[in-house]
């Protein structure tokens, strides 16, 4: 079975062909697909807008696929309805699965940095309104991961976030059993790293596209530019 692995695609209502195109491609490859989070972006658009939007064109597909939907931070439960049953067959916060003898727990990754306290104090503390807000998010993501990211390459990318894949491997080493995985977004930092016990699905964004596959107990890592105009 080829199971794909994505997350973070920060979806709004601005249908980019490029990425619709990628995205329909990677989930026509598999046989199951797992979204791990921030497949929607609920400091950018509304649930009601999303299911609306051009995006549901990729629900049929979704759905043929027996999606597993993993909340994330900017997606959580309560931010939908029952009507994420239109793309997913499952809806949780942390889905196990055996491959191999190894248990893979696939979650968003946010939760592991509630005791961060540089994190608490941007996105749980009293700046949590400013760091959640439309104009931060597209600040840090429109203008500065788009802009750098396009002119230093996905070198710049993966060097500023691979500190926050760090700080989870130090947070499950203590949490997971040795024949346990975590396999997760939220950091935007594609990575296998199976001495650690850790997997990051990484980005779909900004003209990026990282995912995962396991397939027959191989796990790859995919990474690509969908805008073709790089």
């Amino acid at each position: 079975m080829k199971i794909i692995f994505f997350s973070d695609t920060h979806l709004t209502n601005k249908l980019e062909d490029k990425k619709f195109t990628f995205l329909e491609k990677i989930i026509s490859q598999a046989d199951k697909v797992i979204i791990l989070g921030d497949f929607w972006d609920n400091s950018l658009i509304t649930f009601d807008q999303f299911v609306n939007s051009s995006w549901n064109k990729l629900f049929p597909l979704l759905k043929s696929k027996k999606t597993v939907y993993v909340y994330g931070n900017h997606d959580k439960k309560e931010f939908s309805d029952k009507r994420v049953l239109l793309f997913s067959d499952t809806q949780t916060d942390k889905y196990s699965f055996k491959v191999n003898e190894k248990t893979f727990v696939a979650e968003h990754g946010d939760r592991f940095f509630k005791n961060n306290l540089i994190y608490q104090l941007t996105y749980g503390g009293p700046l949590k309104i400013f760091f959640m807000s439309k104009l931060f998010i597209t600040w840090q993501f429109v203008i500065f991961e788009n802009l750098l990211t396009k002119a230093f390459g996905t070198r710049f990318l993966k060097k500023k976030s691979l500190r926050f894949n760090g700080h989870i491997k130090k947070v499950i080493i203590k949490e997971f059993k040795n024949n346990e995985i975590l396999i997760c977004g939220h950091t935007h930092a594609a990575e296998i790293d199976l001495k650690n016990n850790f997997i990051n699905t990484g980005i779909i964004r900004h003209g990026l596209g990282q995912f995962v596959i396991i397939d027959d107990g191989i796990i790859y890592l995919k990474e690509e530019w969908y805008n073709a105009s790089r």
